[in-house]
């Protein structure tokens, strides 16, 4: 860590964060760096290890500097008993801009399937008011409606009107372009239109997104009152829920796999293109 901070150039903000393994105590001769809102009172070696770092660098532990009327938001780390919590995922920031960060608490409810809690930072970023242009975002035509012969003839028989309009005009050639680019364009979107937005996860149905909502009413159950047999409800319908994702996903790319393989055999690897003498 030390290696890969120092080689970051010294005029960028620079931010830590992250499971250090480090809990950080309420030493008065180190208030300045660790505040006096950690969770533990004593600093374990890996915190002072973390502590020597951050003081030879000016950094701020910024995860230990926030009061929270509940000690449940500062927990990071819950043990395996269930019993045993530890604040050992921290947020460090350079000294000069300790002031951007606003807040640094765990969220509970958030279900991470994991030991660890989500730790939320509220950072606020003071940045230029400089304006960037915006660039629309591009769209592609819908090709495979070229495949439907209609589509087809009526997008060709356009082609060939704007060759045989282009053969009698004398234009500059920057016209030609721009003439032959808008006739193209405005075909295309009334021939084939454009594509639809395509899903990336179209093997997530209606099953899974149930195991999930389950999972997660299990999660909060389990966080408003966490006894032993809530946990082993949660961790059961976890299992269960990571077995149907895993299921749906394994047979929607099967199933991909399959039809590649069948359009190779039939020589559609590539999709059709538009014949024309252009």
């Amino acid at each position: 860590m030390e290696e890969t901070y120092d080689s970051i150039p010294s005029n960028d903000l620079k931010v830590i964060l992250g499971d250090l393994n480090a809990k950080i105590g309420k030493e008065k001769e180190h208030r300045g760096v660790i505040g006096s809102e950690s969770l533990h009172d004593t600093t374990n070696h890996n915190g002072i290890k973390l502590i020597d770092f951050a003081e030879s660098r000016t950094l701020i532990i910024s995860s230990t500097y926030f009061p929270h009327k509940k000690n449940i938001h500062k927990r990071t780390w819950a043990a395996p008993d269930g019993v045993t919590f530890n604040q050992i995922d921290h947020v460090l920031i350079e000294k000069r801009f300790v002031t951007n960060i606003l807040d640094v608490r765990t969220l509970r409810g958030a279900n991470c399937d994991s030991d660890h809690y989500l730790v939320q930072v509220k950072y606020r970023c003071k940045i230029s008011c400089q304006r960037y242009k915006q660039y629309e975002k591009c769209k592609k035509f819908n090709t495979d409606k070229i495949t439907e012969s209609d589509k087809r003839e009526a997008f060709q028989n356009k082609i060939k009107e704007i060759n045989d309009n282009r053969a009698n005009k004398e234009v500059m050639v920057e016209g030609i372009w721009v003439d032959f680019k808008t006739a193209v364009i405005t075909e295309a979107e009334k021939t084939l239109g454009y594509q639809e937005k395509r899903d990336n996860r179209e093997w997530f149905d209606e099953e899974c997104r149930e195991s999930i909502n389950l999972k997660i009413k299990k999660y909060m159950e389990y966080m408003g009152r966490p006894t032993r047999a809530r946990n082993e409800a949660y961790k059961e319908e976890r299992r269960k829920a990571d077995k149907i994702c895993r299921k749906k996903k394994w047979a929607f790319v099967n199933e991909q796999l399959l039809q590649m393989e069948e359009d190779f055999k039939n020589n559609k690897t590539k999709k059709p293109l538009v014949e024309s003498n252009i």
